[in-house]
């Protein structure tokens, strides 16, 4: 009987060899793209503070790794009325961003004071100055130069859902628009 022996030849691997580094290849593929997708605002989903039982809390501007250029997080903060709150902005934006919580009611509190204290009905800028806010006195408001952080003391008064937007020109409309929800 004949017994026929076959020379292994080095192509005879190359398919499999082929077929790992691509499957290695599209495994890095997928690894990075998830890292990147998780820096992306809202890619991997909105993230909500919920705040109700704290005094502190923290929102940032960030325009960095977002398809929209600009985006808050905490995308939603959820607030209880007539708690006081200390709020840290900080803005890891390589351009000034400020923050507005537009037409919720709030009590203010200047420099020095506790949050929730009245202090006449005034909002106040960052050096107890009363701000100008186009006549609307009361809105809670910052403004942060590029990577600076700011404080500010309020209490919520209404339950409701509020908007709180960059009021810069544009940025907005960027997507720099997150919820606060007042229980």
């Amino acid at each position: 009987m004949e017994q026929t022996v076959h020379e292994a030849s080095g192509n005879s691997r190359l398919p499999v060899v082929i077929a790992m580094v691509v499957a290695a290849l599209a495994a890095i593929i997928y690894v990075v793209a998830s890292w990147g997708a998780n820096r992306v605002g809202g890619v991997q989903g909105p993230r909500t503070l919920d705040a109700r039982d704290r005094t502190e809390m923290r929102l940032k501007a960030v325009d960095k790794y977002s398809r929209t250029g600009f985006y808050f997080d905490p995308s939603t903060v959820l607030l209880r009325a007539g708690k006081s709150y200390r709020l840290f902005y900080t803005n890891k934006s390589g351009i000034p961003h400020d923050f507005l919580i537009e037409k919720m009611p709030a009590k203010l509190a200047a420099a020095g004071e506790p949050a929730g204290s009245d202090h006449g009905g005034q909002a106040t800028d960052h050096g107890g100055q009363a701000a100008d806010h186009g006549g609307h006195d009361n809105l809670v408001h910052a403004i942060a130069e590029t990577g600076q952080t700011m404080e500010v003391d309020f209490t919520p008064t209404e339950p409701g859902t509020y908007r709180l937007i960059c009021s810069l020109p544009g940025h907005a409309e960027s997507g720099m628009v997150s919820t606060v929800n007042v229980e």
